[in-house]
């Protein structure tokens, strides 16, 4: 019998909404719920309200994120969840590194 979605781990709903690239360096893209800022939407569980989902890749990847860390994509891809181009950020790192931090989570 197969396994209902509700019953998935975080982790293997990630992976059910995304298209991954034919590059060995490319970009995971998200096809799932997508927010009016343009940023892939996931439940973390039935009980809590939608996390972006580059931050539960995040989490799922390396462990928890602290409340004052932001976690941006280095190939500036609002719908890449490639571990390997997600990065975690302080806000004092964000505010001196980028000239326009307005349209991030």
């Amino acid at each position: 019998m197969p396994r209902l979605y509700s019953r998935l781990s975080l982790s293997e709903r990630l992976h059910k909404h995304i298209i991954y690239s034919d590059n060995p360096e490319g970009c995971w893209l998200w096809n799932g719920y997508i927010d009016a800022r343009g940023y892939g939407i996931i439940n973390k569980n039935h009980t809590v309200s939608p996390v972006i989902a580059h931050r539960a890749m995040y989490r799922v990847t390396y462990g928890s994120i602290p409340s004052h860390i932001h976690i941006e994509q280095t190939c500036q891809n609002k719908l890449c969840l490639r571990p390997e181009h997600l990065v975690a950020l302080t806000d004092e790192y964000r505010f001196y590194t980028r000239v326009d931090n307005t349209s991030r989570p």
